[in-house]
């Protein structure tokens, strides 16, 4: 019985949507760049909110280097970005954007059915 209710609630998990959220600041032109992003596993909550304890920014570039992919889903950035992210890029549109990628409730954030 056991085994039958552990596959139903990894069922559930994996039947999370993913999310595409719009970008437009970080686009090339008239395109917006859209980022996709599967639903935090428990380890990488987890490891997130440790961090949050000694630097809650610096958590928002992690859930941005750990989440974000493209529509192919490779990553759009690698732990040698986190100085740029951290130095050089707008803190408002960063924290949006970690912001739905962690869960919180955004207008730009469509969510998409996994295939």
């Amino acid at each position: 019985m056991n085994n039958r209710i552990i596959d139903r609630v990894k069922a559930h998990f994996d039947a999370k949507e993913t999310k595409i959220i719009e970008v437009a600041e970080w686009g090339e032109g008239e395109e917006s760049l859209y980022i996709h992003a599967t639903p935090l596993t428990l380890a990488q909550k987890n490891r997130l909110y440790k961090m949050a304890k000694d630097d809650d920014l610096g958590l928002m570039v992690e859930a941005l280097i750990m989440k974000a992919k493209d529509s192919e889903g490779e990553s759009l950035f690698s732990r040698s970005d986190k100085p740029d992210l951290m130095r050089g890029c707008d803190p408002d549109i960063l924290i949006r954007v970690a912001n739905a990628i962690m869960g919180d409730a955004d207008d730009d954030i469509t969510p998409i059915k996994k295939n």
